[in-house]
């Protein structure tokens, strides 16, 4: 029987922290997945991420390269799961979606965080500190080996 191919999309506000981190993660994580990540906004479209970001997952030993895009209609034709990574975005790109088919790809990231506790916003940690940004890389990283335990069986 042959696995079902999963293409995820990652979205936060500028693609510059947390979905170009999330990318990081997910492509450490699922291998030969296709992914992608942007923003619900065009402020950095072009751009790299930002240099506490690249800092963060770099000295967790992922790399990735990155470019910065602003989320589009046509990528829920193009990916099979949204990654949001809070309800700002979830509101934004929800707004967008053409159908009930596409509605059901979007969700927040921190759905699959052990840790939760209910909490599905993920801090942007943009104006923050080192330690914010460690922090949200956390989130992230329990957030994506909880999703991929839950999807291996799919893949």
């Amino acid at each position: 029987m042959a696995h079902k191919k999963i293409r995820i999309m990652s979205v936060c506000s500028g693609n510059i922290c947390r979905s170009p981190s999330m990318e990081a993660v997910i492509r450490h994580y699922f291998p030969g997945v296709e992914h992608g990540s942007s923003g619900t906004g065009n402020w950095h479209v072009g751009q790299g991420a930002s240099r506490e970001a690249v800092a963060t997952w770099e000295e967790r030993g992922y790399q990735h390269h990155h470019r910065a895009q602003q989320f589009h209609p046509r990528f829920f034709s193009e990916y099979d799961l949204i990654l949001v990574a809070d309800s700002g975005h979830m509101k934004t790109v929800s707004a967008l979606a053409p159908d009930k088919d596409a509605l059901a790809k979007i969700h927040y990231l921190r759905e699959f965080d052990p840790q939760a506790d209910g909490e599905l916003d993920l801090a942007d940690p943009y104006y923050g500190t080192k330690r914010d940004y460690e922090e949200v890389f956390d989130i992230i990283e329990r957030s994506v080996i909880e999703l991929h335990r839950q999807l291996i069986t799919e893949i």
